[in-house]
C-alpha cells in the first residue's frame, strides 16, 4: 500500500512538472514613455492647428486691413508726389531750373510759369549769360498774360539785366504795346537809363512805334509829344489809295528783336522805292510792279483776272483776306497779297505781300531758296523774330524772311537767349514778306 502511494505521489510529481506556466515578461518603462510621447504630441499637434486655424482666421481680417491702409497711404503719397509742382514740370519735359523759368516766359507758357511759381522759384531768378529775369524775357517777347501774371505775383517790375535794362525797356524796343502797358499799370519806373545811356524816351524814339508812343505820352512821358506828332498823321492820310486802317489790317509779325537795346542808335530809317524797280525785282515795299499800298486793280492789270484767287491765310493768330496769284507755268503758288477795305468805299488795297516765286530778287541776289548765309553774308539782317515761323528781318528794306524750318527743330540755344549765331547758315528761305 506504501507503494502505491509513493507511486502516486511520483506520478502527480511528475504531472506537475509536466505543466507549462507561461513567461512573464518584465516591465518595458520605455516602450511606455514613447508610446505616452507619441499620443501626447498627437493631442498637441492636434491643438496646434485648430490653434493656428483660429488664430488666423482671428490675424487675417487685421493683416489684409493693415496691408490695404498702407496701401493707400502710399498711393496717397506717390499721388501727392506725382501733383507736386515740379513734378508736373518734369513729366512736361521742363528741368525746374531759373534758365527754363526764363525761357519758358519768354515762350507765354502761363501755365508751365504759374508751376514754377507754385513750386517756390524765386520770381526774380535771372539766367546767367545775360540777366534775363522770366519778366524781362516775357516783356522781350510781348507775352502780356505772363507779364501781368508775374507783377501780380510781385516780381521786381524794375529788376536790370546785365545791361542795365527793366522790362519796360525791353517791351519799348520791341515795340510791345500791350506789355507797356502793363508794366506802367504796375507802376513801371521811365526815367531810369542802362549802361549804354540809353533810356525810354531814346529807344521809343529810335523805334518810332506810334502805340507805343501813343501810350507813353499818356503816361506823362511829354518828350515823345512831338515825335508821336509826327508819326500819327501818315496813319491819318485820307488818299484814295491809303486804308486808314492798313496798319491794323495787314498781318503783324511779332517783333521778337534778338539785337540789344544798346544799338537803338544803330537803327536805320525806312527806305522807300520811288518807283517800280524791275519785273522781278524785291525792293523796299515792291514786288515787281506790284506795291504795298496801291489797289488791287494792280493785280489784276499784272497777272490777269483769271489768275488771280480770292481767299484767305492764317497768320499770327488770325484769318486774313487774300488773294493769291499761280504760277501760270507750274501751278503753284507764286505770290499771296495781303488786303484790306478802303474805309470810305468799296477798294481793296494790298496791305502786304508774300511771295513764293524764285524768280523774284533783291538787287543783292536774295530770293526765296537763298540762304540765311546769303543774308548774313550781305549784312541785310535787323533781327530774328518767330510766331508762326522763323523770320530773317531785314528792317531797312520792309523785308522778312521765312526761314525753312519748324517749330520744333527751333535750336534751343537761340530761344534761350536770342542768340542769332546759333542758327546754321544752310537754312534756306521759305518765302518772303513785303511790307
Amino acid at each position: 500500500m506504501a507503494v502505491d502511494i509513493k507511486a502516486k505521489v511520483n506520478a502527480l510529481t511528475n504531472a506537475v512538472k509536466a505543466v507549462k506556466l507561461p513567461v512573464l515578461a518584465g516591465p518595458n518603462f520605455a516602450g511606455g514613455l514613447t508610446k505616452t510621447k507619441s499620443a501626447l504630441d498627437a493631442v498637441a499637434d492636434r491643438i496646434k492647428v485648430s490653434y493656428l486655424i483660429y488664430l488666423a482666421l482671428i490675424l487675417l481680417p487685421v493683416v489684409v486691413g493693415l496691408g490695404a491702409y498702407y496701401g493707400i497711404i502710399n498711393s496717397q503719397a506717390q499721388f501727392e508726389a506725382a501733383n507736386l509742382p515740379e513734378n508736373q514740370l518734369g513729366r512736361r519735359g521742363v528741368n525746374f531750373t531759373v534758365d527754363d523759368f526764363v525761357k519758358y516766359a519768354g515762350r507765354g507758357e502761363k501755365e508751365i510759369a504759374a508751376l514754377f511759381i507754385e513750386a517756390g522759384m524765386p520770381l526774380d531768378s535771372y539766367r546767367k549769360n545775360d540777366g534775363f529775369t522770366p519778366l524781362h524775357a516775357a516783356a522781350a517777347y510781348g507775352r502780356t498774360a505772363v507779364v501781368r501774371q508775374l507783377a501780380d505775383k510781385g516780381a521786381d517790375i524794375n529788376v536790370r539785366d546785365k545791361d542795365g535794362q527793366t522790362p519796360l525797356m525791353k517791351a519799348v524796343w520791341n515795340s510791345h504795346a500791350d506789355v507797356v502797358a502793363a508794366l506802367l499799370q504796375k507802376g513801371a519806373n521811365i526815367t531810369v537809363s542802362d549802361a549804354q545811356g540809353n533810356n525810354i524816351i531814346t529807344m521809343a524814339k529810335s523805334r518810332n512805334d506810334r502805340k507805343v508812343l501813343d501810350i507813353l505820352v499818356k503816361a506823362g512821358v511829354q518828350d515823345l509829344k512831338e515825335v508821336l506828332e509826327k508819326v500819327a498823321p501818315a496813319a491819318k492820310q485820307t488818299d484814295k489809295k491809303q486804308n486808314p486802317d492798313a496798319a491794323k489790317q495787314m498781318p503783324q509779325i511779332a517783333k521778337n528783336v534778338s539785337a540789344p537795346a544798346s544799338r537803338a542808335g544803330s537803327v536805320k530809317p525806312t527806305i522807300a522805292a520811288a518807283a517800280p524797280p524791275g519785273e522781278f525785282v524785291l525792293a523796299a515795299g515792291y514786288a515787281g510792279s506790284i506795291k504795298v499800298g496801291d489797289s488791287v486793280e494792280s493785280l489784276y492789270q499784272r497777272f490777269g483776272t483769271q489768275a488771280v484767287f480770292a481767299g484767305e491765310e492764317y497768320f499770327g493768330g488770325r484769318t486774313y483776306k487774300v488773294l493769291k496769284i499761280n504760277d501760270q507755268g507750274t501751278g503753284l503758288p507764286s505770290l499771296t497779297a495781303f488786303v484790306a477795305q478802303v474805309k470810305d468805299g468799296q477798294e481793296q488795297i494790298i496791305t502786304a505781300i508774300r511771295l513764293f516765286d524764285k524768280r523774284y530778287k533783291t538787287a543783292g541776289g536774295i530770293g526765296v531758296e537763298a540762304t540765311l548765309g546769303d543774308l548774313r553774308q550781305g549784312g541785310g539782317i535787323s533781327s530774328i523774330e518767330y510766331t508762326d515761323s522763323l523770320y530773317a528781318v531785314a528792317q531797312s528794306s520792309r523785308m522778312r524772311y521765312e526761314l525753312d524750318i519748324s517749330a520744333e527743330a527751333v535750336p534751343v540755344v537761340w530761344l534761350n537767349g536770342g542768340d542769332t549765331n546759333s542758327l546754321p547758315d544752310n537754312m534756306k528761305i521759305r518765302s518772303i514778306f513785303l511790307f
